[in-house]
């Protein structure tokens, strides 16, 4: 019996390391992609940016 303890309990372990890689590798993407959106744009979030700053008198 204890051998099939010691057994899921590797599985758990194993489940747990594939869930961090598979959150790592969503983070990589997500990271990649923000930071292509963001100097593919042509410098649209920064007129965006102060476009609202001066519209609220921020700016």
């Amino acid at each position: 019996m204890p051998t099939h303890r010691k057994a899921k309990s590797t599985q758990q372990g194993v489940t747990s390391i594939e869930y961090a890689l598979l959150a790592a590798l969503i983070a990589l993407v997500i990271i990649g992609s923000v930071s292509v959106a963001g100097t593919g744009n042509g410098g649209l979030w920064g007129t965006w940016t102060s476009t609202v700053l001066q519209a609220i008198g921020g700016g």
